[in-house]
Formats: structure tokens, C-alpha cells, sequence
């Protein structure tokens, strides 16, 4: 989920909305998900017991997303090559 997101096509502000993740995982697993199935994931990522590896911006259901440590983002995209869940071409 946070190779998605690292991916995922950003605004002026560095923030993605959950559409744009759906677009990174369809890219990464070759199959269409709604958004429903992951943003449980998207919300979990935001609290203290999972790393708070996000923070949401907005209002419920039309949050934006921004990964709270900018590092986190370089990093989740190195670790998604080095494992091969991610591609050159997908950057």
C-alpha cells in the first residue's frame, strides 16, 4: 500500500487523494480495485500504531493524503524497485 501511495501522482502540495492510489495499485497488481478496498489501509496508515506514515488533509471522505516524514517516500519507491514490486516505467 505504501508503494502505492508512493507513486501515486501528487498535487502542488505533495498531497494524493485515494483515486490516485487506486491508479498506482491497478499499475502495480494489474487488477481493478475500488476504493473501498483499501481505504481502510489509507486510514490505518494515518494512526500511531501503524507508524502514522500518513497524514490526512480535509474532511472524512475527501481526504488527501501526504506522507507525514517526506523521506518515507524515496524510500517506499527504492524499497518497491529493490523488491520488484514496483518498475522503472511505473515512475
Amino acid at each position: 500500500m505504501l508503494c502505492a501511495c508512493s507513486i501515486a501522482k501528487i498535487d502542488e502540495l505533495g498531497s494524493f487523494a485515494a483515486a490516485e492510489v487506486r491508479d498506482s495499485i491497478r499499475a502495480i497488481t494489474g487488477k481493478a480495485y475500488g476504493i473501498p478496498a483499501f481505504a481502510r489501509h489509507l486510514n490505518e496508515f494515518r494512526a500511531e500504531n501503524r507508524g502514522r506514515f500518513l497524514q490526512g488533509i480535509g474532511t472524512s471522505r475527501r481526504f488527501r493524503y501526504r506522507f507525514s516524514n517526506p523521506l518515507v517516500q524515496p524510500f517506499m519507491i527504492l524499497q518497491g524497485l529493490h523488491s520488484k514490486i514496483l518498475r522503472l516505467e511505473m515512475l
